[in-house]
């Protein structure tokens, strides 16, 4: 009889419970008091394997206590279980690292095991599900193609919680539980800029997809930090320059305001904003501060920082008079943006003498979200008044492919912002092992030595060549990766570099779409300069 094997890859919301996802196999939801065997069911000549449900996490779970010197010593202990950092047999799963992308055997001696540090349960969900869909998408691919040239790999998907503490709990799991060599995040940069030194400390490979402060490339972090996103060193100058394309299109535009989340990313974005703007524009017509960070304040005081911003650009400090309007404000956060915004619209709306607004709205790629667009749909006064910036991470014919395939595992879902940035970051951590001889260990450090050999002058390779690069790097080749977010030139700081695009929201099927359009390259030098309008002095 035939036996068929079903992969249904993650597709999850925050509210749905967490489960194993395993290639080739089906997802299963954990939280039975019960670990039950494999389940046959016999259809027609063929059977599907469901894997097995998993006991809920305790605090005695993750370590079977069994000395171990392979993981498939560690095979009478559970599936999910490997031999650990302390050579004894350890559960990848806990309360906060709850489901398994790769391998269906983690007792195989020789899979490679990765974890995740991504946001995937509470109100970050909505930016780290789609990250990690991706993410177990390429793991998926990775090893459908063969997986690495020493062995397949599996990856121990953890939620962040976007939040700092929580981080570094998953990681003490990961690192000194686990014993991964890599982790595929953090996603936020605050989460890299309080967890780097454990990381590096520990000698742990860490590859963001979407943290972008430029805070982040000055770690001394022994070569251990990359990412897959750009620094907001390009993003903060476009916006900078699409303010003044807006001024020079409008010059009855004066006045601006500008609001950033008080974390490594917000304050990042927007003191460099203030450089450049402030000096040429004078207090009196750009003020800007920082509202509390959601992750750290349980009730952050949003309405404080929209009266102190309203009353530093008022003739008379008074935050109710109509001349504290501003022309243009600038929201600069993530999942909380779309409250931020409402709230600051509602305030102008009460003091503008016509109870109307008119007041412009331009965000950074942290604002490109369904809860922004909700407000549009709600409010169609809106529509035409948010634009905003994000580097340019859609690789052409390479990106739709991903596309394609994406849509194809979720549903028809469109990948979120920065889904094709972990969908790389799995192909370079596979393809960085294959790069290894048969008697190197696969450590953080040697991982992120070879990357080199990825980045060179050898042959193009995107995703679709997978098999053919780790060929090619098995024999002590060199290829030149261009994934599905972009060329990816990584720097001496584990950074590529990219141009910048503006989205804003457009009409579609009674309801509204992000767009990219226009654009902002950037030079050698780092700078750039906003495309135009033909025939015009409008920013394109």
């Amino acid at each position: 009889m035939r036996t068929v094997r079903i992969f249904t890859p993650l597709r999850r919301r925050a509210s749905e419970p967490p489960h194993i996802v395993m290639s080739s196999q089906v997802s299963v939801s954990i939280g039975s008091a019960l670990f039950v065997s494999a389940l046959a069911i016999g259809l027609g000549g063929c059977s599907v394997i469901f894997s097995p449900e998993l006991p809920e996490s305790t605090d005695d779970q993750d370590a079977g206590g069994r000395t171990c010197t392979t993981s498939a010593d560690c095979a009478t202990e559970g599936e999910t279980f490997v031999c650990g950092a302390s050579n004894t047999c350890v559960n990848v799963l806990n309360a906060t690292c709850t489901s398994i992308a790769g391998q269906p055997s983690l007792q195989n001696p020789d899979t490679i095991v990765f974890g995740s540090l991504l946001p995937t349960e509470g109100d970050n969900a909505i930016i780290g599900v789609p990250i990690q869909n991706a993410q177990d998408l390429a793991v998926t691919e990775v090893n459908a193609s063969g997986g690495t040239t020493r062995g397949d790999i599996a990856v121990v998907n953890c939620d962040s919680g976007g939040d700092t503490d929580q981080s570094l709990d998953v990681i003490d799991h990961l690192v000194n539980t686990v014993g991964v060599p890599a982790i595929l995040g953090p996603a936020f940069s605050g989460v890299v800029s309080g967890t780097w030194r454990t990381t590096t400390g520990a000698g742990v490979m860490t590859i963001s997809p979407s943290a972008t402060s430029a805070d982040i490339t000055g770690l001394l972090d022994d070569d251990l930090v990359w990412r897959t996103a750009a620094s907001d060193a390009f993003q903060s100058g476009a916006i900078a320059d699409l303010v003044r394309c807006r001024r020079t299109a409008e010059p009855s535009i004066t006045k601006i305001v500008g609001l950033g989340k008080n974390d490594t990313y917000g304050r990042g974005l927007l003191n460099s904003i203030r450089d450049a703007l402030g000096p040429e524009l004078g207090q009196d017509n750009f003020a800007d501060t920082f509202y509390d960070n959601p992750a750290e304040v349980a009730l952050p005081d949003y309405e404080g920082a929209i009266t102190a911003v309203l009353s530093s650009v008022s003739p008379d400090s008074d935050p109710a008079n109509p001349e504290a309007i501003p022309d243009i404000a600038i929201i600069l956060g993530t999942t909380e943006v779309a409250e931020v915004l409402q709230r600051f619209e509602a305030r102008v709306r009460t003091i503008d003498l016509t109870g109307t607004s008119t007041v412009r709205y331009i965000m950074a790629d942290g604002g490109r979200l369904d809860a922004v667009r909700d407000l549009i749909v709600a409010d169609p006064t809106l529509e035409g008044r948010i634009e905003g910036t994000e580097p340019d991470h859609e690789n052409g014919a390479t990106f739709e492919t991903f596309r394609g395939r994406y849509g194809a595992a979720f549903d028809g879902d469109e990948p979120g912002i920065f889904a094709q940035n972990s969908y790389d970051s799995v192909y370079l951590l596979a393809l960085a092992v294959s790069a290894l001889d048969s008697t190197t260990s696969i450590t953080g450090s040697a991982i992120a030595t070879a990357m080199d050999r990825l980045v060179s002058s050898g042959l193009p390779a995107t995703p679709g060549d997978y098999s053919s690069s780790r060929n090619t790097l098995s024999l002590g080749g060199e290829i030149n990766y261009e994934g599905a977010s972009g060329p990816l030139d990584f720097d001496d700081n584990g950074e590529a570099g990219t141009d910048v695009v503006r989205w804003r929201y457009v009409p579609r099927q009674g309801s509204y779409e992000a767009i990219q359009e226009g654009s902002y390259p950037i030079d050698e030098m780092g700078t750039g300069t906003w495309s135009m309008v033909p025939g015009t002095t409008t920013c394109n």
